[in-house]
């Protein structure tokens, strides 16, 4: 080593030594006092606290932060109600809700190298039904706010930008939240979920409510020809009462003090075959500590709701680069060798590329003047023959690539009894069970493929009417196959 490279190496750790044995001081010189000690509020600066009628006081956490260049120091701030006058530099709207409803900490002081502090704001329940009763008495447009800053104390510094809280200030009325509604619903997956949540902290109440599960009235509706489950030719149905086995929670019909949320999961028992299954749920007479409790999007408190549960493998289809592989592990394909397409709209012949198991081709109906059947229309069908009688509950389907991958929308599925496909613009069928649809939905969803559950079906044919589409009537589908779960145990 040269002795220059030496002399400067020794110097560098001579100045290091010194460095380090005087850091402090130095710390103390380098950095100005007004960045040695700040804080600042971690809440967002400005939002909503929703109060409720609920018998009770209320309350809502705020948290300050301490930072600065020397954190081994003491700090202390104090936090204190803004003035109205102050308060209208951030908004005119906004009329400042009156400090006497709340209590403040005087000072929050930070030991060295402590990182926060956290404090509670809480309007007793007598405050709430005056601010209530106050809130129809303001003007248009204006609303109640709490408006909190922090004090600058000795040498600790106040964050201009965070150092200040706004919450606009409103009492509504308590609503249980519920995760679906009145009506028909889909729930789907390996695992779903029916959530009820209160709105705000349950630190006292009793809530109770009616919870009702059924399944078995669907039975009633197999075996007669009808639409009222939205398909579009008259059809018989195979719907499957979920098992209520499946529901975990499904007796309890409350929470109490400390529980904002209750959950009734749907957990299919290992071995039940995929597809759709059906159930009826009821939830009435909700009431905390005894009295009335109301239902968000509800006007009489109560949700009745038939829910379609799509049981289906949790994969995503979008990693998958080849078709009929994405679930082999726990299901079985129909395998494509064999299976006749015949659609009543074909361009040229590719109604061949149907079934090649490569994505990159794909069938479209007929747009120009080649090919066959009517050009440019919907609806139409299309015939699906395994050539022998199959099981199946899952579809995939993947949609042509590029630009116009959005072209497929909508579907519905239907087991026959019989087909005739001989004159292939004009299918013929007996014997139809309606089996549900494979809808892709508008043009935001630019999935390829999809996986879709059906109601269960045993049948050697399948008739695809073909009802929606993205691109005026254009229709194209690159791969189609159908599923059957493996190592199914009937139910006893």
């Amino acid at each position: 080593m040269s002795r220059l490279k030496y002399t400067a190496l020794c110097l560098a750790a001579a100045f290091m030594f010194v460095a380090c044995n005087t850091a402090e001081y130095d710390l103390k010189n380098i950095i100005p006092k007004e960045y040695q000690k700040v804080v600042c509020f971690k809440n967002v600066q400005e939002a909503e606290w929703q109060l409720f009628d609920v018998g009770s006081e209320l309350s809502t956490e705020f948290t300050i932060l301490r930072s600065g260049g020397l954190p081994e120091l003491d700090a202390e701030t104090s936090v204190v109600s803004m003035t109205q006058e102050e308060l209208s530099l951030y908004d005119d709207d906004y009329v400042l809700l009156d400090p006497s409803y709340y209590a403040l900490p005087t000072f929050v002081k930070f030991a060295p190298d402590e990182r926060y502090k956290s404090f509670s704001v809480t309007i007793p329940y007598d405050k709430i039904l005056e601010l209530k009763a106050n809130e129809n008495s303001l003007p248009d447009g204006k609303s109640y706010c709490l408006a909190l800053r922090l004090n600058k104390e000795g040498d600790t510094s106040v964050d201009s930008e965070s150092g200040f809280v706004l919450r606009k200030v409103y009492v509504s009325e308590p609503k249980m939240e519920i995760s679906i509604s009145s009506g028909n619903q889909i729930l789907s997956g390996e695992k779903a979920k029916i959530t009820l949540k209160l709105p705000f902290e349950n630190k006292e109440f009793d809530v109770k409510w009616n919870v009702v599960f059924e399944s078995d009235s669907y039975a009633a509706l197999n075996g007669q020809e009808s639409t009222v489950l939205g398909n579009s030719l008259p059809a018989k149905y195979n719907l499957r009462p979920l098992p209520l086995s499946a529901i975990q929670n499904a007796d309890v019909a409350g929470m109490g003090a400390g529980v904002n949320e209750v959950s009734y999961t749907i957990d299919m028992p290992e071995g039940r075959e995929f597809g759709n299954y059906y159930l009826n749920v009821s939830f009435s007479d909700f009431s905390i500590n005894g009295n009335p409790l109301s239902v968000k999007d509800s006007e009489d408190g109560r949700i009745e709701a038939r829910i379609k549960y799509e049981y289906c493998p949790n994969v995503d289809m979008s990693t998958m680069g080849e078709p009929y592989t994405a679930i082999s592990g726990r299901a079985d394909v129909i395998p494509v060798d064999g299976i006749i397409f015949t659609p009543e709209s074909c361009d040229e012949d590719s109604y061949k590329k149907l079934l090649d198991s490569n994505v990159n081709t794909f069938w479209e109906n007929r747009w120009g003047s080649s090919g066959y059947g009517v050009g440019s229309h919907i609806p139409f069908l299309a015939s699906l023959d395994f050539g022998s009688v199959q099981e199946l509950s899952l579809m995939e389907v993947w949609r042509r690539s590029g630009g116009y991958v959005t072209d497929l929308r909508k579907f519905e599925v239907y087991a026959a009894e019989s087909l005739d496909y001989s004159d292939r613009e004009h299918i013929k069928y007996t014997g139809l069970v309606y089996l549900g649809d494979v809808d892709f939905g508008g043009t935001s969803n630019k999935s390829r493929v999809q996986l879709f559950s059906l109601d269960a079906a045993k049948t050697r044919y399948l008739l695809l009417k073909f009802v929606g589409s993205n691109r005026g009537t254009c229709i194209s589908v690159a791969e189609l196959g159908c599923w059957r779960s493996k190592d199914v145990q009937q139910e006893t």
